[in-house]
């Protein structure tokens, strides 16, 4: 006679990477004997408590709530995304610039940092007007032309 044996299944929270189960911070069913076995004396997981629970369902709450205002920043940036910044610049006797521009100052600029990804620029190194495109973090591209005018001081 063969009684079927239900095997005892335990939720776990992983602290970190455990290959061929899952990532740090998954929640994931095991057997008892896995568990208390293997992963309890390495210190890989815990067991999941009502309070892990619910630190990690606020954890989630609070990451959604920040994502929503970074979505909400991007498309008020991109609703009032200037068509051109001016720089100005000394520039030497050959009517080059002493310090080329950088696209961290294109972001401080624009007061974007963490909203865009990427800023495509050419090498600014002299008096003129220069596109460059621009790659919001929701993947939204832009374009911007940079002035740059000369300055005697």
């Amino acid at each position: 006679m063969s009684a079927k044996r239900t095997a005892k299944t335990i939720k776990v929270l992983l602290k970190q990477k455990v290959l061929g189960l899952g990532e740090k911070g998954e929640i994931k069913k095991v057997k008892a004997g896995y568990f208390f076995n293997f992963l309890l004396p390495q210190d890989l997981d815990c067991r999941l408590s009502e309070k892990i629970r619910q630190d990690m369902a606020a954890k989630k709450t609070a990451k959604k709530e920040a994502e929503k205002k970074k979505l909400s920043q991007l498309k008020k940036l991109q609703e009032r995304f200037p068509a051109s910044l001016t720089f100005r610049r000394r520039l030497n006797e050959k009517g080059k610039l002493y310090q080329s521009i950088k696209p961290e100052e294109v972001v401080e600029r624009l007061k974007a940092e963490g909203l865009i990804k990427k800023i495509l620029l050419p090498k600014i190194d002299k008096k003129g007007e220069f596109k460059a495109r621009v790659l919001f973090i929701d993947n939204k591209k832009g374009k911007i032309t940079i002035k740059v005018e000369g300055s005697k001081s």
